[in-house]
């Protein structure tokens, strides 16, 4: 399951990177270097290239296509010209696309470009990150594609009779390929050696997405999601679903899910995907894998609850996944229910995994930073000791009196302002012009810091409030979402000496507004809501399916940081977040 749960995190990766590149640049050459000068490729009508420590090639110009053709003993090479360098394309020894990537060109003796960032290894084709099939089409497509000077999308289909006969072998390939796309079944090797039937959801009729403009993209859609022969695994028998979205260009990953009548079942990995008739895989993930070289953090597991259990929601709770059931729900028909089914049972589960109580664990870790989560309270006195109900290690514990110092709001002894003294510093906080307060999708962080220390230069006692789980703006449009939100926040007395904590949050809000306002304001997408919470808030909340509403002074600039973090570096960081933010806003 491990394994598993890499292979998302990877694909995660591997989806943002290429989803930043422009439409003319293959997926799989992620390498940019220097170019010594610009030119007109239909100037420059011979090159030469060196790919590894291969000796150099030459490669003449298809004026057409304006694409450059080399022969290398025999075996095509292809080269474009893109924005970032250059790009070749050619098929390896098993006649499977390959993208080689160039380390040097050069033309009369002077050089073109000459790569300088080799770092990122892409998986190698086959994987999981990114099936067979779907990898080969998007290289072949993006590689003879190109825009011309009115936008439209156009192929280098055109050239010389060398340059067509091996354009003519890669649309053959590419064509090959757009026909697994639309296959209705599929053949699935697990890997335990176990092979399955699995036979494709069909599509919905065209209705939903209303717009004549869209039809043509709708009509591309297929069904993603597959009912599969029943298995058995440790005496069990379990029905089996399998998403693959074997869309053109999709980056999405390839899985197979288990259930029965208790909910979801164990996982098991798929090894490889073929269709009936063909010998070549869909997907093959038993070919070896080249690790990305990128520091990738593991998962938040949570000691709260079993190892299976944060296996699944590795998995269920995983924001590509809920994306994947999302688009396959709007799509399929689902006349064999199998979303419905898997969705039913994983509501099941998460609703389980809501109800649970658990402890907090604060820490503090090798790097300095200060840190919480929630934890089974079975384990908590196994992991650190009890203090005014949070759990902390040594390290927290022998630091416990600086982090109350740091972390704790103000104890019983309240300084209160008047609500009228509140709205007033609300109008002041709205009219402060280093604050961009039309771009507030992110640096809550910086203004709650920058509002708090102003109010306090005029005599006023701040405490912040916080709330950290996948929260979202329900009224905004775009969308905002927030992984965590913070706010300043104030005591009002009222005349009959009734105190109350209010919030003065200008990104969300017209005036002050009460701490329960402020939580009802930000929706959560968990099913138990906010829980309240020591400071700082459980990393694991929204894993767990709730929020966690907590309080601090106003010392806490961003969670997980240096307790011992100066006021300046705060401010710092503060002004300078605020300054980027302020050129979004521009923008």
């Amino acid at each position: 399951m491990e394994n598993l749960v890499k292979k998302n995190l990877i694909l995660s990766l591997v989806f943002l990177f290429s989803s930043s590149l422009s439409a003319e640049e293959p997926l799989a050459q992620p390498f940019f270097g220097s170019m010594s000068q610009s030119f007109r490729v239909e100037d420059v009508p011979n090159i030469a290239i060196r790919i590894g420590k291969d000796k150099p090639v030459s490669c003449n110009l298809d004026t057409l296509s304006k694409i450059y053709l080399c022969k290398n003993s025999g075996k095509p090479i292809l080269v474009k010209r893109t924005t970032s360098g250059f790009t070749a394309l050619t098929k390896d020894s098993k006649k499977s696309v390959a993208v080689p990537v160039i380390n040097h060109v050069e033309a009369g003796g002077k050089t073109l470009y000459e790569a300088s960032l080799q770092g990122l290894k892409m998986p190698p084709v086959g994987t999981s990150e990114l099936s067979l099939n779907t990898h080969n089409f998007r290289v072949i497509d993006d590689f003879f594609s190109y825009y011309d000077s009115n936008g439209i999308r156009k192929e280098s289909n055109d050239g010389a009779v060398d340059y067509k006969k091996v354009y003519t072998s890669f649309n053959e390939e590419k064509k090959r390929i757009e026909k697994t796309f639309s296959e209705p079944n599929y053949l699935v090797e697990l890997e335990d050696g176990k092979k399955i039937k699995c036979k494709r959801g069909t599509k919905r009729p065209y209705s939903s997405y209303g717009k004549s403009s869209e039809k043509y993209v709708w009509d591309m859609l297929q069904c993603g999601a597959f009912k599969c022969d029943p298995i058995k695994k440790d005496g069990k028998s379990y029905n089996v679903t399998m998403f693959y979205d074997s869309e053109e260009g999709s980056a999405n990953e390839n899985s197979i899910h288990l259930t029965d009548n208790n909910g979801l079942g164990p996982f098991v990995n798929i090894k490889k995907i073929t269709t009936p008739g063909s010998s070549i895989p869909v997907v093959d993930n038993s070919i070896p894998q080249n690790p990305i070289d990128i520091n990738i953090p593991p998962p938040p597991i949570s000691r709260a609850i079993s190892q299976e259990d944060n296996d699944k929601i590795s998995i269920y709770k995983n924001r590509n996944f809920q994306d994947l059931m999302d688009h396959n729900g709007e799509v399929c028909n689902d006349e064999d229910n199998v979303i419905s089914n898997l969705l039913d049972k994983k509501n099941k589960f998460l609703k389980r995994i809501a109800e649970l109580e658990f402890v907090e664990f604060i820490q503090i870790l090798s790097d300095g930073e200060l840190t919480s989560e929630f934890v089974d309270p079975a384990q908590a006195l196994t992991l650190g000791c009890l203090h005014e109900g949070v759990y902390y290690n040594k390290e927290a514990a022998k630091n416990l009196d600086k982090i109350k110092k740091k972390v704790n709001p103000i104890g019983h002894s309240l300084q209160t302002i008047s609500l009228n003294r509140a709205t007033e510093l609300f109008n002041k906080a709205l009219s402060m012009e280093d604050i961009p307060w039309s771009f507030t999708q992110d640096g809550c962080f910086a203004r709650a810091h920058l509002m708090a220390r102003r109010f306090e230069a005029e005599g006023v006692r701040v405490d912040k409030a916080w709330l950290k789980g996948e929260l979202y703006i329900p009224d905004s449009d775009p969308l905002i979402e927030w992984k965590f939100h913070v706010a300043p926040m104030v005591y009002v007395e009222d005349g009959n000496g009734k105190v109350t904590r209010m919030i003065i949050d200008p990104s969300i809000f017209s005036k002050p507004v009460t701490v329960e306002e402020w939580d009802k304001k930000i929706s959560k997408k968990t099913l138990r809501g906010s829980v309240l919470t020591a400071f700082p808030f459980p990393e694991n909340a929204a894993l767990l399916e709730r929020a966690s509403l907590s309080f601090s002074n106003s010392d806490p600039f961003l969670p997980k940081k240096d307790i011992d973090m100066t006021e300046e570096e705060k401010m710092e960081k503060a002004h300078s977040a605020l300054n980027y933010f302020k050129t979004l806003e521009t923008n």
